[in-house]
């Protein structure tokens, strides 16, 4: 009798032991859930994606935390549209950077008219916008400009609308957005709203210019340049000289030359520490252009004669379709990084002059492959074999020129031999991306580079809230609770035994 009270004894201490470390054990996970709650999102919803999709770029990072004014970020949120889920994470995830940023949900059916003070009655930007304000000004990131096609599903929407006629709202149902690109359009909406001045790019005028297309104009203004045409009664020979707020002159594609009044006022421009961007195209008639000549000798540079035809499967379809070797640069290496091809069509070489100023810096930043050659294209020309008389290459297609012109300024000279890279039929992302860092370097905002947009049609791991709270509930309290009863279960069916 003894033994058996001392057995049940030690049976009871043993169960009271286990019961002692079950309440333990979900103390535990109790106070883990409550802690876990207090941390940020992006620890407690880590990004699996195999693209990393709110994984921020090291400058995003940096920009967002050198802030020192508040920004409120309004999210015009439309829950029907799924996609609304990756701009909510991105935000939570962004303004976890900065206790400055603030981000605000508003809800067009409870608030109807919020729009209303930022636009003007008819002018409704969709659903899933954003509205980035601060104490100096306001602007709104568009949904369309955070979602777009890849290059596969733009030829399938293209020929959606082109052979069947398909509007905009039915192509979406059959080829719907699969690139994510918040991250730009942020973070170019957080430097409009907090910059004290917003860079201004002029447009030279009057010598058959070509205006700049649609992507190449978007773009630049996405980054929040201003663009001023010189040309009518504001045209460089009505102005006295280049005006004072100019960041950078940009030369597109002339086919007439140059006076020697508004070259004077070029250089002098240049020698208060100016940039200038000249795009031309194998066409571009340097002799008979001879003060347009006079400036790029200026700075070291002539043109050569020919197109530049490429070997060797350096080129997309046709020899002169070139897929340019970039140059590691400032401006280049982005690319280079992220392994962007860069096309230059129908483009000339660039090469030194033989005698220049001691005081000019070159850097090449796009050429050709040694195989290359440039042919002089004649009417009776029935081949681009290479032949006797065609010049050898590598050539440059383009180059930045740097001069030191005082203590604390330096003037800038881009010179780029394919003008046709940027525009619309052309352009791909790595050539615009090589013409907004461009911009960038030449008007000293090293921090506005181009930063990689993100595919979505990568497998991803996406939950709703629904989800997350039943996945919540099973992990912290339904699991638990089995365990529990389990070891009861044992716990019992053990103690029978005895």
């Amino acid at each position: 009798m003894k033994k058996n009270a001392q057995r049940t004894k030690l049976t009871v201490r043993a169960g009271s032991y286990s019961l002692i470390v079950c309440v333990i054990v979900i103390a535990i996970v109790v106070a883990l859930n409550v802690l876990v709650g207090l941390l940020p999102t992006s620890v407690t919803t880590p990004d699996v994606s195999t693209m990393q999709l709110y994984d921020f770029t090291e400058q995003t990072e940096e920009i967002a935390k050198k802030l020192d004014e508040n920004i409120t970020i309004y999210h015009w949120i439309d829950e029907s549209n799924t996609n609304y889920i990756y701009i909510e994470q991105f935000l939570e995830r962004f303004s976890e950077l900065n206790p400055k940023i603030t981000v605000k949900k508003i809800y067009p059916e409870k608030d109807p008219t919020f729009i209303y003070r930022y636009v003007d009655e008819g002018e409704e930007p969709a659903t899933n916008s954003l509205v980035f304000e601060s104490g100096k000004r306001f602007k709104i990131v568009n949904y369309g400009d955070m979602f777009s096609w890849s290059e596969d599903a733009l030829y399938n929407a293209y020929m959606l609308m082109y052979q069947y006629g398909y509007s905009y709202e039915q192509i979406l149902n059959y080829v719907p957005y699969d690139v994510f690109s918040a991250e730009n359009a942020v973070v170019n909406a957080i430097d409009y709203v907090t910059t004290n001045k917003l860079p201004v790019i002029y447009l030279l005028r009057g010598h058959g210019e070509s205006d700049l297309e649609t992507y190449a104009s978007k773009y630049i203004a996405d980054e929040n340049y201003s663009i001023v045409k010189l040309e009518e009664g504001n045209s460089l020979l009505a102005l006295e000289a280049v005006p004072a707020d100019a960041n950078c002159v940009l030369i597109n594609s002339p086919t007439s030359d140059l006076t020697e009044d508004e070259f004077g006022k070029l250089m002098a421009y240049m020698e208060r520490g100016g940039s200038i961007v000249f795009l031309t195209n194998y066409g571009y008639d340097a002799a008979a252009c001879p003060t347009f000549a006079k400036l790029c000798e200026a700075y070291g540079l002539e043109k050569v004669d020919g197109l530049v035809l490429e070997t060797s499967g350096y080129y997309y379809s046709l020899p002169f379709n070139i897929i340019a070797n970039k140059v590691s640069h400032e401006i280049t290496d982005p690319l280079i990084a992220n392994g962007s091809y860069v096309y230059v069509p129908l483009a000339h070489g660039i090469r030194q002059i033989d005698s220049y100023r001691s005081s000019l810096s070159f850097s090449t930043l796009l050429e050709t492959s040694e195989n290359s050659y440039s042919k002089l294209i004649t009417e009776n020309l029935d081949s681009y074999d290479k032949v006797e008389g065609d010049i050898d290459g590598k050539f440059a297609l383009g180059v930045l020129v740097e001069e030191q012109v005082s203590d604390s300024a330096s003037s800038r000279f881009f010179w780029f031999s394919s003008s046709l890279m940027f525009a619309d039929n052309y352009a791909s992302e790595g050539s615009l991306n090589v013409l907004l860092n461009t911009l960038a370097y030449g008007t000293e905002r090293v921090d506005s580079i181009s930063i990689r947009t993100i595919t979505l049609s990568n497998s991803t791991l996406d939950m709703s809230d629904a989800a997350q709270t039943a996945w919540t509930i099973v992990l912290v309290a339904v699991i638990p609770v089995m365990l529990i009863a389990i070891g009861f279960v044992v716990w019992f069916v053990r103690r029978q035994r005895r």
